[in-house]
C-alpha cells in the first residue's frame, strides 16, 4: 500500500513536470511565431508597398473638389454613388494612351459618379489612383441663369481657366498655354502645357457665371 502511494505520487509529480514542459515549450513557440510572423509589422509593410489610393481616399478628393471649387459641402449618405477601378490595362485599350504617358496612370483611375436623384443633379470624375489628380470632371444640373444677365468677357473666362488647372493642379500642368478656344453655348478653352505638350486639357465654361462645367484630358496629341 505505502509502495502504491509513493507510486502515485512520483507519477503526479511526474505528469505535473511533463505538463510544464508543454506549456513551456507552447509559450517558446508562440513567442517565436510572434516574433518571426508579426501582423502589425507584415501590414505596415503591405501598406507601403501599395500606393494606389483606396476607393474610400477617391471619394474624399471628389467631396474636397467640389467644396473647393464649387463651395458645396456633400455628403456620401445623400448622394446615389458610383464607384468603379479601371487599370492601365483597360485605360490603354478604350482611350489609346501612348506607354509615355500611360506611365502616370500606372495605378489605374477611379470613375466616380455622384447624383443627386431629387434635384437632377450630377457630378462625375476620373481620378488618378495613384496621386488624386483629376483628369476628367462633369457637372450636370437643370438650374439655368437667367437670360437677361450678361455673358463675362473671355479675358476673365480664361484667366478662370487658368487659375483653375493651377489651382487643381490638373494634369501637373506647369506652363499653361491656351492653343484655342470656342464661344458658343458654351466657352470652351484648349489648353497645354508648355513643358508637356503631349496632353491637352478642354474646359468647358459656364459663360454667365464661369463655373467650371466640365473639363477633359486628352493624353495623345493624335487623339485630339
Amino acid at each position: 500500500m505505502h509502495k502504491k502511494l509513493i507510486l502515485l505520487i512520483i507519477l503526479l509529480i511526474a505528469n505535473l513536470l511533463l505538463s510544464s514542459c508543454r506549456i513551456s515549450t507552447k509559450i517558446k513557440k508562440d513567442t517565436l511565431y510572434e516574433e518571426e510572423y508579426d501582423l502589425s509589422s507584415l501590414q505596415l509593410d503591405t501598406e507601403e508597398k501599395s500606393d494606389k489610393m483606396t476607393k474610400d481616399e477617391a471619394l474624399v478628393y471628389a467631396l474636397e473638389f467640389l467644396e473647393n471649387n464649387l463651395d458645396r459641402k456633400l455628403y456620401l449618405n445623400e448622394l446615389k454613388i458610383e464607384c468603379m477601378y479601371e487599370d492601365k490595362d483597360i485605360l490603354k485599350d478604350y482611350k489609346n494612351i501612348s506607354e509615355e504617358n500611360l506611365i502616370n496612370l500606372e495605378l489605374g483611375l477611379y470613375s466616380i459618379k455622384f447624383e443627386l436623384p431629387e434635384v437632377d443633379e450630377r457630378f462625375s470624375f476620373l481620378i488618378n489612383a495613384m496621386d488624386g489628380n483629376i483628369s476628367d470632371y462633369t457637372h450636370h444640373s437643370q438650374t439655368s441663369e437667367p437670360s437677361d444677365k450678361e455673358n463675362l468677357s473671355e479675358e476673365v473666362l480664361n484667366e478662370i481657366a487658368l487659375d483653375f488647372i493651377q489651382k487643381n493642379n490638373i494634369n501637373q500642368i506647369e506652363e499653361p498655354e491656351i492653343i484655342d478656344t470656342v464661344n458658343n453655348y458654351m466657352y470652351a478653352l484648349l489648353i497645354e502645357d508648355v513643358k508637356n505638350p503631349g496632353i491637352v486639357t478642354i474646359i468647358y465654361l459656364n459663360k454667365k457665371t464661369g463655373e467650371i462645367i466640365s473639363f477633359y484630358t486628352i493624353y495623345d496629341k493624335h487623339d485630339k
